[in-house]
């Protein structure tokens, strides 16, 4: 964590220098992502058996990786106030991951099932399509837990979200730094608005573009985390050496 020295340091900085410490992080953190994913992926493609959920950890980790580059690409464009919008989804799939990760392979499995079974019924009410009915039905009869009653899909519970909300995954998280960050995730929903708030919010751009970056950082370092305790700490090291590297970027007054 930075002292309060540095914290007032960086406060001074002009908002594009912030805006550069950042994204010079940024880089660091993202380089390590790209280590583990290769690692994931080297585990996908293997003869070696895998559980069910391991689907939607790599999948939803992946993504959310893309919409950092996607939140970065925003911030070098007049729309860069608009990176708010990755942003939340970013902080929503980060404590979703570290959710998942705290539970038993079971409820890891029923975790990617249901997520889903949530889209075949979504796809399946806009649609009216059979294809998604015999999808949904086929995951359920070769893919559900024994013993185990599901919902049919005309059934309103057929939409049923398998995680906690957002404000229980936070105030039950193990995460460093954790401790009242949900309101900084209500800054976020509010934002998403088009609202007098939100515009309110919004109207000094690169200030507004500059506390999403900074965000994203500490998204990424708890991704980051994430990510190496389900490998079996693989890149404890690595993480460890990175994220120390971030702060000092992003911090420090010799820079």
């Amino acid at each position: 964590m930075p002292t309060k020295e540095q914290l007032d340091f960086f406060q001074s900085l002009s908002e594009q220098k912030k805006i550069r410490r950042i994204k010079k992080a940024l880089e660091s953190l993202i380089s390590v992502s790209k280590r583990q994913l290769f690692l994931l992926d080297k585990y996908e493609k293997s003869a070696r058996q895998k559980e069910m959920g391991f689907a939607y950890f790599f999948r939803t980790l992946k993504y959310t990786w893309e919409n950092v580059d996607f939140a970065l690409d925003l911030s070098r464009n007049r729309n860069r106030r608009f990176n708010i919008y990755p942003t939340r989804l970013i902080c929503e799939n980060v404590f979703r991951l570290e959710y998942y990760i705290k539970q038993k392979k079971k409820e890891q499995n029923e975790i990617c099932l249901w997520e889903m079974l949530r889209l075949m019924k979504r796809y399946y009410d806009e649609y009216g399509d059979l294809y998604y009915r015999n999808s949904y039905e086929g995951m359920v009869r070769d893919l559900g837990e024994k013993g185990t009653t599901y919902p049919n899909i005309d059934d309103k519970t057929a939409y049923h979200d398998p995680f906690p909300s957002i404000e229980q995954l936070v105030t039950k998280s193990n995460l460093p730094s954790t401790k009242g960050f949900y309101i900084h995730y209500r800054y976020l929903c509010e934002g998403h608005h088009g609202k007098l708030l939100a515009i309110y919010i919004a109207d000094n751009e690169i200030a507004q573009c500059r506390r999403n970056l900074l965000l994203i950082a500490l998204f990424c370092k708890w991704l980051l985390l994430i990510t190496d305790s389900h490998i079996e700490h693989a890149t404890k090291e690595m993480v460890a050496v990175t994220i120390k590297k971030a702060d000092d970027i992003i911090f420090s007054i010799t820079n």
